[in-house]
């Protein structure tokens, strides 16, 4: 899938993932339950693909590493103006 190159190295990102997961009620039925995990910041690295920039590479501070993630998970806080 393609999407759009939003971020730029040394950006200052806002992690917030998400999750669905699939539940059923008493008869059986089918729904989906959507929740989010607390909001990390971190530091923009890189796209692992410049061809299709769906996975990018993170510095968590909070986590005190790099990460992987779906570049849909993340927002911008504030751009790198120092390049």
């Amino acid at each position: 899938m393609f999407f759009e190159k939003w971020f730029d190295s040394g950006d200052l990102v806002i992690y917030e993932p998400e999750y669905n997961y699939m539940a059923y009620d008493d008869s059986e039925r089918p729904y989906m339950i959507r929740s989010t995990e607390d909001s990390k910041i971190g530091l923009f690295l890189k796209y692992i693909s410049v061809d299709s920039f769906d996975s990018c590479e993170v510095y968590i501070f909070s986590l005190n590493k790099i990460i992987v993630i779906p570049q849909t998970y993340l927002k911008l806080l504030s751009k790198n103006t120092q390049i």
